[in-house]
This record gives structure tokens, C-alpha cells and sequence, in this order.
């Protein structure tokens, strides 16, 4: 596969998908991100040139969901920067977003969840998107959340990514205008299948949005506290537990039946443990 790739052999959906595992695999190669990168673009500028002219649209060997991928894989590679005599790295990544960002406007009803996070990732490092985009892949993503008892790749896996993206996007970090009423209730509904700390950081990423309801957190506090849960938290979600409460400001006193004194006191015997852990019990000398 890689010979291939790098020799111009694969394209489109096979291309993507090559250059999506070097990028969870950490692995760099120069030359093949640099040969879909000129086809990417190149497709693109045969289509607009079409458009313009009032041709018949050319065949398109990669959609929206492609560009998504691909443009993670180069961020997770650090290849979105700088600019070479050999390849202008920076430049040309700056372009696929502007080619992403037109595509998504028609391909946004085709995008799977995996993708679309990528997306609203890549767009929100370099703070793009306008309220409309925005608005328009949140309403995507509630729509394949609603159908995810059936779906092979579950939505909430990436529900996460998304909305850490989505909170990034332009204009204003401050998204007050989404309608969360029905995600927080599906969240309610579906906490036992998310991964606990990607439970944790969807709901940190909602605050940092201003796109919250404080009931709803009061409420999850007792699903924390409970002792065999309250093990499990790393140490690093106890920091963004703690950061999602002080940043919707609730605290002790504002927690219903006198949990919010237990919650914070647990909270904190979990970092300390992980510190002591890490230490090896030494103190300070």
C-alpha cells in the first residue's frame, strides 16, 4: 500500500484512509502527504474551473469527509506549518481548509461522526467557522446521536473531539446560542455507553461553550461520587472535573443533600492519591 501511495497509485477514499492511520500512528512521510495534498487541490481547482466555465463537473475523487481526515492526520504530524523550497507546508494546509470549508457547506448531510469531528478539530485549532457552520455541524451530529442505537461506529466516541473543535471554531469561544436541552437529556439517557473520561471532558467542553444547564451538573454528582466510579478517574479528570464545576461556578454550597462538600473532598483524595502515586510516597525534603 505504501509503494503505491507514494507512487501516485491510490486516490480518494484509499488515499485518506492510509493517510488517517499514519496520523494515529504518529508515523511522517513527506512524500505521500505531499502527493494527496497537490491531488486534493488540483481536483479542486479542475472543479471550480468547471463551475466557472459552465462545463460539466468533473468526477471528485475526494468528498468533504476525506479532506477531514487528512487534514487531522497533517495537524497530528505536525505538518500544518512551514514552508519549505521542496513543499510549502503551511500555505498548502491553509488552502485544504478553505476547499474543506466550501465543501462542507453541501457534503455537511453526508459526514459521519468520526469526520465530522476531525472537521470541527481542524477548523477550531485554526479558529474558523462562522455561526452557521457551526450551528449547522452541531445540528448534524444531535441527528446522528439520535440514530446511534443502530450505528456500527458509535457517535459518542467522538462527541468529545467534536465539541472540543466546535468550542474552538470562530467566531466567540462562547456558544450560548446552541439548543442543549435535548443533548444534555441524551447524555443522561446514554452515560453508561461513553469511556468515563470522554463522559467528563464533553460536558467540560459544553461549559467552556457557556452552552450548559446547572441542574444538570448538580445532578451528575452523585454519579461521580460513587466509590467505585471515583476510582476509576484519572488524574487528569479529576483536574477537568474540578475545572467544569468552578467554570459553571458551582461549588459546596450550591450542591443539593450536602454532596457537594463529599464531591469535592473525593475529588480531592483522587489527585492526591495519583500524586502520591507518582512520587512514590517521598515528601519533600
Amino acid at each position: 500500500v505504501h509503494p503505491a501511495l507514494a507512487e501516485g497509485q491510490l486516490h480518494g477514499p484509499r488515499a485518506a484512509e492510509v493517510c488517517h492511520s499514519y496520523g494515529e500512528l504518529g508515523y511522517r512521510h513527506d512524500t505521500v502527504f505531499r502527493t494527496v495534498v497537490e491531488e486534493v487541490l488540483r481536483e479542486h481547482e479542475e472543479l471550480q474551473r468547471a463551475r466557472v466555465l459552465g462545463e460539466e463537473l468533473p468526477a471528485v475523487s475526494y468528498s468533504a469527509a476525506h479532506l477531514a481526515l487528512i487534514t487531522q492526520a497533517l495537524l497530528r504530524l505536525k505538518m500544518y506549518r512551514g514552508n519549505t523550497t521542496w513543499f510549502k507546508w503551511g500555505d498548502r494546509y491553509r488552502d485544504l481548509l478553505d476547499v474543506l470549508t466550501r465543501r462542507l457547506d453541501v457534503e455537511l448531510p453526508t459526514m459521519s461522526a468520526q469526520t465530522l469531528a476531525a472537521a470541527s478539530f481542524v477548523l477550531g485549532r485554526a479558529r474558523r467557522g462562522s455561526v452557521v457552520l457551526y450551528k449547522a455541524m452541531y445540528a448534524r451530529m444531535m441527528e446522528l446521536l439520535e440514530r446511534s442505537a443502530d450505528a456500527v461506529d458509535p457517535p459518542q466516541d467522538h462527541l468529545a473531539t467534536f465539541l472540543h473543535g466546535l468550542a474552538m471554531m470562530g467566531p466567540d469561544r462562547q456558544k450560548k446560542d446552541l439548543e442543549v436541552e435535548w443533548l444534555l437529556q441524551w447524555l443522561c439517557n446514554n452515560v453508561y455507553t461513553f469511556v468515563l473520561s470522554d463522559f467528563i471532558m464533553v460536558n467540560r467542553h459544553l461549559v467552556m461553550m457557556r452552552a450548559f444547564d446547572r441542574e444538570y451538573l448538580q445532578m451528575l454528582v452523585p454519579f461521580y461520587c460513587e466509590p467505585e466510579r471515583m476510582k476509576q478517574l484519572s488524574k487528569t479528570d479529576v483536574q477537568e472535573l474540578t475545572n467544569t464545576y468552578n467554570g459553571a461556578r458551582i461549588y459546596e454550597a450550591d450542591i443539593p443533600d450536602g454532596m457537594g462538600r463529599h464531591f469535592f473532598w473525593a475529588l480531592g483524595r483522587q489527585y492526591q492519591k495519583h500524586q502520591i502515586e507518582r512520587t512514590g510516597g517521598r515528601g519533600r525534603r
